[in-house]
């Protein structure tokens, strides 16, 4: 994918995340990376109870992404399981707290990927 596109779509979609419910304590959450293949990467990052979390992830389509929520006493939460390298969850935390976001590459390549939450 060209790098110039990917970062206009970054742009794009960064720009309307804004109008969703606060989810991260932080504010808007986003990152760009490449996730080489086989790899897990985690991110930490504190919702809000009570309110909509959202997290969305798009790859540059050279492998399977699969997107894992986890909670502090690494119980699973939500995924997104599917074909593809696109993956959204979205759930509501009873309680502010920090929960573990996964991101599992099941393919043999790297795959530049952005990752984003509300």
């Amino acid at each position: 994918m060209n790098r110039m596109y990917s970062l206009v779509l970054i742009l794009i979609l960064s720009l309307s995340a804004l109008a969703l419910n606060a989810g991260v304590v932080d504010g808007y959450m986003w990152d760009d990376y490449v996730i080489e293949g086989s790899e897990e990467l985690d991110y930490e990052w504190t919702f809000t109870g009570g309110e909509i979390a959202t997290v969305y992830v798009e790859g540059d389509t050279s492998t399977d992404l699969d997107l894992f929520v986890y909670d502090q006493a690494g119980n699973l939460i939500v995924s997104d399981e599917g074909d593809g390298d696109a993956c959204e969850v979205e759930w509501t935390p009873e309680e502010t707290t920090t929960y573990i976001v996964r991101l599992k590459n099941l393919g043999d390549f790297e795959n530049y990927y952005y990752i984003e939450s509300n």
